[in-house]
């Protein structure tokens, strides 16, 4: 008897774990390789640059997330980003502004310096919208950007939303990777700009 209820809860175990779907890993893609943009005729910053990056608890885990409403987000199981999306953005802007060669070095860490340039963003959505019928890409992030000193130089919200023809997260992949590029080359427009106003 005790061997029959042994081999009755392996199976129903057994069944259980195959049931369970396969995890599926989504892939954002870049603008081709960043290319080093020497800015000629400006005066570079003298100073570092440290980017800090900060999100919604949910967004610091790689799953892909699904919007409903204002109140309700839906968070997959098996269906996840690379890595999750505050990396994502923060090594993108690192790698754009590293690009620049505005800054005598370019840092990702929450430990500011009296000598650092300060980059503060606040990635406030990056996820799937399902509004009624229809779906979209958003990712909203807003930006401070501080001197030495302690003055806020600029500051902004950046964000885009893309209509996606279906509710796949292979779309979804595809639309937020052409969003995050945008948001990535309004930022590389906008820092030599604030170099020259300083």
């Amino acid at each position: 008897m005790i061997r029959l209820c042994i081999l009755l809860i392996y199976f129903v175990l057994y069944l259980s774990v195959c049931s369970i779907p396969d995890s599926k890993i989504y892939t954002l893609q870049t603008l081709e390789e960043f290319k080093r943009d020497k800015v000629l005729n400006e005066k570079s910053f003298k100073h570092s640059l440290n980017i800090i990056v900060d999100s919604p608890r949910y967004l610091t885990q790689p799953y892909i997330v699904t919007r409903y409403s204002d109140y309700q987000i839906e968070i997959a199981r098996y269906s996840k980003w690379e890595t999750n999306q505050k990396d994502i953005l923060s090594k993108r802007i690192k790698e754009v502004l590293e690009s620049l060669d505005l800054f005598r070095e370019v840092t990702l860490n929450d430990n500011t310096t009296d000598e650092a340039y300060l980059m503060r963003l606040d990635l406030k959505r990056f996820e799937m919208l399902h509004y009624g019928r229809d779906y979209y890409g958003e990712i909203i992030v807003d930006i401070d950007f501080i001197s030495p000193e302690g003055k806020r130089v600029y500051t902004d919200r950046l964000s885009k939303r893309i209509k996606l023809k279906d509710g796949s997260f292979t779309e979804l992949a595809k639309e937020l990777s052409n969003a995050l590029n945008e948001i990535i080359e309004m930022i590389k427009t906008e820092i030599p700009k604030i170099n020259k106003q300083l």
